[in-house]
């Protein structure tokens, strides 16, 4: 079985605790998800980017924020903001801010990104159609890992630990996934480790997780290498 285990949220406000999560994945295959703009910030770092330019690196949204109304999303995350980038927005608002995103990642890093992965694995109705007609090889949702070149979707959900603000539900799904894991049969897990389980205080259960998928031999790989 592979796995893929992706740091999400890489930008300069959480530079601490990216930091930190690289250091205790030396060695350990990852790629890191970044978002240019965090929570609109329009001037993003540069200088602290390119220190990550020999990772394997995707794009994560622009500014992983939105400003229209996400009842449900708020009250799952006890927030005022909707961490669904892509909510209701059309085909155009879509387009542009992919098309943002892209033109920061690329001058930041002098090439294309290959990947998008939506914040919160969201996509609306126009979006993979956008990430299509852009030339993205891959993208993910919250069940599966599109692959565009191949035109395969593999089934996979994400193994996710971050709830936002609700700290409870997050250390409940960190514990059931232990259980989960022995029991789940997917030719892909998805691992992804948020700046906010740093935080938490719960990258050293993630961790143990990681030393156990090691320990049954499950192949390790990068979204580069899959």
């Amino acid at each position: 079985m592979k796995v893929i285990i992706s740091i999400h949220d890489v930008c300069p406000p959480f530079q601490k605790e990216i930091e930190l999560a690289l250091k205790e994945l030396k060695g350990v295959k990852k790629s890191l998800l970044i978002t240019p703009c965090w929570n609109q910030d329009s001037s993003p770092s540069s200088d602290y980017f390119k220190t990550l330019a020999d990772e394997d690196l995707v794009l994560h949204g622009l500014t992983h924020k939105t400003n229209k109304k996400d009842f449900l999303g708020n009250l799952l995350l006890m927030s005022k903001s909707s961490c669904k980038e892509f909510y209701g927005l059309n085909e155009i608002e879509t387009r542009s801010k992919v098309e943002e995103a892209s033109k920061i990642f690329q001058a930041t890093f002098g090439r294309k990104p290959t990947g998008f992965i939506p914040p919160m694995w969201y996509h609306n109705r126009y979006s993979v159609k956008v990430l299509k007609d852009l030339g993205f090889a891959f993208t993910e949702s919250e069940v599966a890992f599109l692959d565009f070149r191949r035109n395969q979707k593999t089934l996979s959900i994400p193994v996710c630990f971050d709830f936002g603000n609700n700290k409870l539900l997050s250390r409940t799904t960190l514990y059931g996934w232990k259980y989960v894991f022995k029991h789940l049969h997917q030719s892909l897990l998805r691992i992804s480790i948020h700046p906010s389980d740093v935080r938490n205080g719960f990258l050293p259960d993630i961790l143990q997780i990681i030393k156990w998928l090691q320990s049954k031999d499950y192949q390790f790989m990068r979204y580069i290498d899959f």
